[in-house]
């Protein structure tokens, strides 16, 4: 990576009139205006009650994650109030920025049908285009990634040290959404290895201060750490522990990329990375080299955890936009008949997935029966928490003790104006963010509510369980059944610490 950074020249092929950039907007708009729509009729999964749970008590760090999803959801529902519309409204319009972000750095490190391509294609891949509707760390995550990745193009475009604290600072707000976003620290720094005109930056003081400027946006979610034995560097690193072999990984985690940023879009990201990487489209070198080299350790990281368990899916997001941008690049340069008519199929294939999938999330007038839906974590969370709040009731039980957090989560969501107490009874460690639970609650048998049955009676958080009936003998219309005790004898130090 010796190539000096010049001025991008133009595609030789470009293939976007002057209008496509509007009809670009416009294409983006009626996708987000269906994912709004989706977002308003789809109920609330496990982890957005989960998220929508630490807005309501707003902390430096959490147990799971940094806080920047619970900003994001506190904000967004102080404008429109707790229902899933409002709990998903600002985290959706995020989309509009990284789309915007996405084509300002693709226009300034190649050009114009770069950055249009790029934003389409972005749109178009299958996991933003459905699964941008969901309220997750993910998405500003993600955009905080490309801000970064703008501002370090800005600085070493224009060559004005003062953008690198912008550098470091977009830096710091992608890890306080999610520490993914830690892999962009030595990305960066090996573009700067990797360049001879890039590396005359590190003889400057302005990276170092960038990386100040990063540790001072961190610095109270460091310091909350500090004071809780580190719990969320703990939680998430402890997943790189290799504890198995898990030969299948490594093939799932590609073939699971390579269908969630849609086909297309793989192909040409792929087909873009080789020949970035072997100096074949020297035109787009060193602009191309910047988003390989900072998307190298995220991705290389993820195929080799995939070797001892599993990646989810979501979780390269935060490179998909530089992924996209350099398909865009490749999908401009390289020419052929196949390729033309392959790089033509990419948008219509990810918006029609994407209008397939909203629609099967949004289930207008439940014309999906509760057996055969596909998105059922998205959907019935409000009628099991009605059928536990019945046989609480039912029962006399004073208080509702969780089977996990995913229950705990959404019974917390959909009751949270019953004035119920509801208490996760495996994990306090979780809740260190919120007020302590009532110590006269352990003393009371309590109604354990749970979406699967206990193969037997007994459970490591009491020593007897008494199944309760459900009231409602036909349960064909539920999507989620529930499997409620009448727990007593608790063990010792319920509430306080795991059973």
């Amino acid at each position: 990576m010796s190539e000096t950074v010049t001025e991008p020249q133009p595609s030789s092929g470009s293939t976007f009139r002057r209008d496509e950039l509007r009809w670009a907007a416009a294409l983006i708009l009626v996708v987000t205006g269906l994912r709004l729509w989706a977002a308003a009729d789809a109920g609330l999964n496990p982890d957005e009650a989960y998220y929508w749970y630490w807005s309501r008590y707003l902390a430096p760090s959490y147990y799971d994650h940094p806080p920047m999803v619970a900003y994001v959801i506190r904000l967004s529902t102080g404008l429109l109030g707790d229902a899933p519309f409002g709990v998903r409204f600002l985290s959706l319009l995020l989309i509009v920025p990284i789309s915007a972000a996405t084509y300002l750095t693709g226009r300034l490190l190649f050009d114009r049908t770069v950055g249009v391509r790029g934003v389409l294609w972005l749109n178009a891949t299958i996991l933003l285009g459905v699964g941008g509707l969901i309220a997750t760390p993910d998405v500003p995550s993600a955009l905080f990634w490309i801000l970064t990745i703008l501002t370090f193009a800005i600085a070493v475009r224009s060559r004005h040290g003062a953008w690198w604290l912008l550098v470091g600072g977009s830096a710091g707000l992608g890890v306080l959404s999610k520490l993914t976003d830690l892999f962009l620290v030595p990305g960066l720094f090996l573009c700067l290895l990797l360049d001879r005109d890039l590396r005359r930056w590190l003889r400057t003081p302005w990276p170092w201060l960038g990386v100040a400027a990063a540790v001072l946006v961190l610095m109270p979610m460091i310091r909350w750490n500090l004071a809780h034995d580190w719990i969320t560097f703990v939680k998430q690193l402890g997943r790189a522990e290799p504890r198995r072999f898990y030969p299948q990984g490594l093939p799932e985690y590609v073939a699971a990329q390579y269908l969630l940023l849609n086909p297309v879009v793989a192909t040409f990201a792929a087909i873009g990375v080789v020949l970035g990487l072997r100096r074949k489209l020297v035109d787009a070198a060193p602009g191309l080299r910047i988003l390989i080299f900072t998307s190298l350790p995220l991705l290389a990281y993820f195929a080799v955890h995939a070797l001892f368990a599993r990646v989810e899916g979501n979780w390269p997001v935060p490179v998909y936009a530089s992924l996209a941008l350099i398909a865009a690049v490749a999908g401009e340069r390289t020419a052929g008949a196949g390729l033309a008519r392959l790089r033509a199929a990419a948008v219509p294939i990810g918006f029609v997935v994407a209008t397939v999938g909203l629609m099967i999330i949004a289930n207008p007038y439940g014309i999906i029966p509760p057996g055969s839906d596909p998105a059922r974590v998205m959907h019935g969370w409000d009628r099991f928490a009605a059928d536990v709040a019945e046989l609480r009731r039912q029962s006399g039980a004073p208080w509702i003790a969780a089977s996990n957090y995913s229950i705990n989560a959404v019974l917390v969501y959909y009751l949270r104006d019953t004035g119920i107490p509801i208490r996760d009874v495996t994990e306090p460690v979780r809740y260190a963010f919120a007020p302590p639970p009532d110590p006269s609650l352990r003393g009371e048998p309590p109604l354990l509510a749970s979406d699967k049955p206990f193969d037997q009676t007994r459970h490591s958080c009491f020593d007897k369980l008494t199944p309760v009936a459900p009231a409602d003998g036909d349960r064909s219309d539920r999507v989620h059944m529930v499997f409620a005790y009448l727990a007593e004898q608790p063990a010792p130090g319920l509430l306080t610490r795991p059973c």
